[in-house]
C-alpha cells in the first residue's frame, strides 16, 4: 500500500502522497473549536453527559487479555444539548482517565459555549456520575442533576446534602 501512495503523484500529479508526518501536520491545524448556534438553544439549556471509548487498534489483543496493559483506546467525554444535539463540552483522553474527574471541566465548557441569556438547567447522566464532588458542583451552580444514582445509596447525609436530598426525592 505505501508503494502505490508514493506512485499516485506519478499517475495524478494533483494528489500529494501522504505520509505520517503530513497528516500530522494538517490535524494539528484542524480547528476543532465548538460552535454553539444560540438561537436555537431553549433558555434552560439541558445537558447529556457521557463517555465512548474509541479503539485506536486491534494490534497486541492477547498482551492486552493477557498481561492487563491498557493501550489502543481512546475515550470522547461529550456533553450533548439534548433538544438541538449540539455539543457545548468535549475532552478526548486515554484509556485509564476516569469519567468523573473530567465533569467540572466539561461543565465550564458547556457554561462558556452556551453563555449570555442562556445557562445549564439540568444535567442528565448515567451512574458513573454519582460522586459526591459532581453534585457538590451542580449544588453550586443552581443546576437540577438528572444522575442516575446507586440502588443501595445512603439517602442521609454523606459528603453531600444536595445528593442525599436528590435520592430522596427521587424515592418519592
Amino acid at each position: 500500500m505505501g508503494g502505490f501512495t508514493r506512485k499516485r503523484p506519478l499517475f495524478i500529479p494533483v494528489l500529494r502522497s501522504a505520509d505520517y508526518t503530513s497528516l500530522f501536520r494538517r490535524m494539528k491545524e484542524l480547528d476543532l473549536s465548538l460552535r454553539i448556534d444560540p438561537r436555537i438553544l431553549s433558555h434552560d439549556v439541558i445537558v447529556a453527559v457521557d463517555c465512548t471509548g474509541i479503539n485506536v487498534t486491534n494490534w497486541g489483543e492477547w498482551m492486552r487479555e493477557t498481561w492487563r496493559v491498557q493501550r489502543g483506546w481512546i475515550k470522547v467525554h461529550a456533553m450533548n444539548e439534548r433538544e438541538t444535539d449540539q455539543i457545548p463540552g468535549l475532552e478526548v483522553t486515554d484509556e485509564p482517565v476516569q469519567d468523573d474527574p473530567l465533569f467540572t471541566l466539561l461543565l465550564d465548557q458547556s457554561s462558556e459555549n452556551c453563555k449570555g441569556e442562556y445557562h445549564i438547567h439540568e444535567v442528565l447522566g448515567d451512574g458513573r456520575y454519582d460522586r459526591i464532588h459532581v453534585f457538590n458542583t451542580m449544588e453550586e451552580r443552581g443546576i437540577k442533576p438528572g444522575i442516575k444514582t446507586r440502588e443501595n445509596a445512603a439517602s442521609r447525609f454523606t459528603g453531600s446534602p444536595y445528593r442525599a436530598e436528590c435520592d430522596r426525592n427521587s424515592l418519592i
